[in-house]
């Protein structure tokens, strides 16, 4: 750490300066080292590795979701069992339409 205050002296001006040097320099040679074809096929690779991660992201952040509907249907499918045992009639897929005051029921 001394050495690079040192080396710095503090003044920020000529510490930006030495930085926009370096990068310049490094920018030189990156362009002169890859091709413009090279360059073309390394952006298609990185593109298909960034739709991959996004899949991969929305699974993971859906898979919670996922899990929940499917813990739902089977819920579903159990309570329209358990209705068609007791006769019930007129039953519809939804939640919110289970009303037990609105199913008729053939009790005798």
């Amino acid at each position: 750490m001394p050495l690079i205050i040192a080396t710095w002296g503090g003044d920020m001006t000529s510490a930006r300066r030495e930085a926009e040097k370096a990068f310049k320099k490094t920018e030189v040679n990156m362009e002169s080292d890859i091709s413009l074809e090279d360059m073309a096929k390394e952006i298609k690779e990185l593109e298909v590795q960034l739709a991959d991660m996004k899949k991969a992201y929305r699974e993971k952040r859906m898979a919670g979701l996922k899990s929940a509907m499917e813990a739902r249907k089977s819920a579903d499918e159990a309570v329209r069992e358990e209705l068609r045992a007791l006769g019930v009639s007129g039953y519809s897929s939804s939640w919110s339409s289970l009303d037990p005051s609105r199913l008729y029921t053939k009790w005798y």
